[in-house]
């Protein structure tokens, strides 16, 4: 079946004024096309931002645990935090975290951590922890600071001379075998990381040192993943000061900017930005498959907030699902007003912004 993430927007007009399908195969591409449109694009719902707990001293590294939790790290106090969704509860996990900064959860549910002061990358299963990584070429590391884990297990990470200064700073990568590789060097203070859905591209933030008028050098680079662990074809993706990234299931990136946190398309055009009452360090989807409707939670300053993110179809999508919805009616597709009527509520629910493809669904 043809849908809108196989056909470009000018070959699917195409195809449809060439009547290549019928009425059904309309309906069809219709549907697929409200389905895909619907889900690709997303807008903050209501602009609310909800500060869930605070009293932290420096928050960093919120990770989904897929239980119904998001875990963050307390930096300075050394602490791990559990706060969950369900009660607005958060609890004390761990108060000797070696100063972890980024966190994430592995596909068995292991914590793996960044540890800031401790130089050191691990793993907590239960009450083991395991050193990943802690040295390269004999010497310490210097203060890993984020990480990504990859389908098949392996660990991206960066490691800037924020805590120690005795390696080149570079991203490393831990193969599921447990080697270590240092696949990144020659960027200044590279800090969050992230893979794009399939795992071939990985995005690298170089924030330099906080934001101001000096810093030019402020970039998201992207590079290109042939195999896991080899990095090439290095280029700019956006020209921002990023700190912690996240991927949502679209491939639409997202990071903590300082000032709030900022979304691009796959191909770096800005989405939008959402300013925050304090400095922004790092984002993460509740949901880790990054689908929505979806909660982005941001730690900021001493606590964690979360915004709400719903679907919302695309502008430039409009006129295409206007052409459709019109060629639909010509056709003569059966009772297509009990088709537009599901597809109304279900672009209703995005609340804002969908006026002309509501219009259009009126229409038929």
């Amino acid at each position: 079946m043809w849908t809108l993430k196989s056909l470009s927007r000018n070959r699917c007009c195409d195809l449809l004024l060439s009547g290549a399908y019928g009425s059904v195969s309309v309906l069809a591409i219709l549907t697929f096309t409200v389905s895909v449109v619907v889900a690709a694009q997303f807008r903050t719902h209501g602009i609310t931002v909800e500060r869930v707990a605070t009293g932290y001293a420096f928050t960093e590294g919120p990770a989904p645990d897929g239980k119904g939790g998001i875990w963050f790290s307390d930096i300075d106090n050394t602490d791990i935090y559990r706060f969950d969704i369900a009660t607005g509860v958060t609890t004390l996990q761990n108060g000797e975290s070696g100063g972890s900064n980024g966190l994430v959860f592995d596909d068995q549910g292991r914590l793996l951590a960044a540890e800031h002061s401790t130089q050191r990358v691990t793993r907590t299963d239960g009450d083991t922890i395991e050193v990943l990584a802690d040295s390269w070429n004999g010497l310490s590391l210097n203060s890993p600071n984020d990480m990504v884990v990859d389908k098949q297990g392996g660990i991206y990470f960066t490691d800037p001379a924020y805590a120690n200064n005795v390696q080149p700073e570079a991203v490393y990568y831990i193969a599921p075998n447990g080697e270590l590789s240092q696949v990144i060097t020659g960027l200044s203070r590279p800090n969050g990381i992230a893979l794009s859905p399939d795992d071939g591209v990985l995005y690298v933030a170089e924030p330099t040192s906080l934001p101001g008028p000096n810093n030019s050098n402020m970039k998201i680079w992207q590079f290109d993943l042939a195999s896991p662990g080899s990095p090439s074809n290095k280029r700019v993706f956006a020209n921002s000061f990023a700190d912690g990234l996240t991927v949502d299931a679209y491939g639409n990136v997202f990071a903590a900017t300082y000032a709030g946190f900022t979304a691009w398309t796959p191909s770096g055009q800005k989405i939008f930005s959402r300013s925050f009452p304090n400095a922004t360090t790092n984002v993460a989807f509740a949901n880790p498959a990054g689908t929505y409707p979806n909660t982005l939670y941001v730690t900021a300053g001493g606590s964690l907030y979360r915004t709400e993110l719903l679907p919302v179809p695309e502008p430039a999508c409009w006129p295409l699902l206007m052409w459709i919805l019109v060629l639909a009616k010509l056709r003569g597709c059966p009772q297509p007003s009990r088709h537009m009527s599901a597809m109304r509520d279900e672009l209703s629910s995005a609340s804002v912004g969908e006026e002309l493809a509501l219009h259009c669904i009126d229409l038929v």
